[in-house]
């Protein structure tokens, strides 16, 4: 084969290479296509002395459009986000806005126990969770008669 044949093949190679690359980064892989993910909203995770704190963005999902569950050491968040369907007499100009099913799952950085709180107020779920007293935990002795 000539140098200049090698050369070649060598650039294809690696054009082929980040073309694979910069389909995988933009979540547009062949392997994507034909089975989409659920749509993972974003999420805010802290904790207080007292529990540990899920924020989630659910802009225009209301209260009876999400499910919240914990399953183990995990808090899950599914739903729906948007209406799909196109209206009659419209023609859609552009789709930006995530629509579709969703699914969250959240790995809790320490045990917890009920009561759990959620509340969705302005787009936002805010699960509370409070935390799990520690098993073992010592009881203090008071002297009698003193």
């Amino acid at each position: 084969m000539r140098e200049l044949d090698w050369h070649l093949l060598r650039e294809l190679e690696e054009l082929s290479q980040r073309m694979e690359a910069l389909l995988t980064s933009a979540h547009l892989a062949p392997s994507s296509l034909a089975s989409p993910q659920p749509l993972q909203p974003p999420v805010d995770v802290y904790e207080t002395p007292e529990a540990v704190v899920v924020e989630a963005e659910l802009p225009g999902v209301g209260p009876q459009e999400v499910h919240v569950e914990l399953s183990g050491d995990t808090l899950v968040l599914s739903g729906a986000l948007g209406d799909a369907d196109q209206r009659s007499g419209e023609r859609l100009l552009r789709m930006e806005r995530p629509r579709g099913r969703f699914l969250r799952t959240v790995p809790l950085p320490t045990p917890v126990a009920p009561p759990f709180e959620a509340t969705l107020s302005r787009g936002v779920l805010v699960v509370r969770l409070p935390k799990a007293s520690p098993a073992g935990r010592q009881v203090p002795i008071t002297r009698e008669g003193a």
